[in-house]
């Protein structure tokens, strides 16, 4: 996993990492929404208590392990506009990237954008705290796994998420005695809500203006 190209960007802001068994009922979480369609689908390739070695692969899954959701890019080369859509949940911007064309000394700028960390991990903050991988989480305890392994970290500040979703619940919930725990989903606390189909789509528009100094 400490080999995985992606591996240092969960250690950015973190004080300490390590390797753990956690327990799933239990874990702390502020996420408060699950797409119940896409777990069915992750609990039908989970693996089954007791496939440890499976299961370290389902929670820590190798780049070139993942399942990747297709993304198309387009150009309105009429007014520079990029556009990237995908029906992947997990897609974000990661980032801004700019560099310069030597020979001629052009410059460049734009976005990175993919998934999200494929390896499940855990904030030792008030007890153990999701930070990422909920479906695959809420699927494993669905098929009966008591224990998740997973990549354990601290910080001197609470970091919930790479990215906090809407509806999350806030820190001061999180870092309560009444935060909400994983096996929470399955109690009359939680309740399925209907919604249509969604995409997530990028666009990046460049342009030249003149103003006045």
């Amino acid at each position: 996993m400490q080999r995985e190209p992606t591996f240092q960007e969960h250690l950015v802001g973190m004080r300490t990492h390590r390797f753990a068994m956690v327990e799933l009922a239990n874990m702390h979480c502020f996420q408060t929404q699950l797409n119940l369609e896409y777990i069915g689908s992750l609990v039908e390739t989970a693996p089954d208590p007791g496939e440890q070695e499976k299961t370290v692969s389902f929670c820590s899954p190798t780049l070139n392990g993942y399942k990747k959701t297709m993304a198309l890019s387009s150009l309105n080369s009429n007014n520079n506009t990029f556009w990237v859509t995908t029906e992947s949940l997990d897609f974000r911007i990661l980032g801004n990237i700019q560099g310069e064309d030597t020979p001629t000394g052009r410059k460049f700028a734009g976005f990175a954008y993919g998934s999200g960390f494929p390896q499940i991990s855990v904030m030792d903050c008030n007890g153990t705290t999701l930070k990422n991988g909920y479906h695959r989480a809420y699927a494993l305890l669905k098929k009966r796994h008591k224990f998740l392994p997973c990549l354990s970290l601290t910080a001197d500040i609470f970091q919930p998420g790479s990215v906090r979703a809407q509806g999350s619940s806030p820190t001061s919930l999180i870092i309560s005695n009444r935060s909400p725990v994983l096996s929470d989903f399955e109690t009359d606390a939680a309740s399925p809500v209907p919604r249509r189909r969604v995409r997530q789509m990028a666009s990046i528009h460049a342009e030249v203006q003149v103003v006045p100094v």
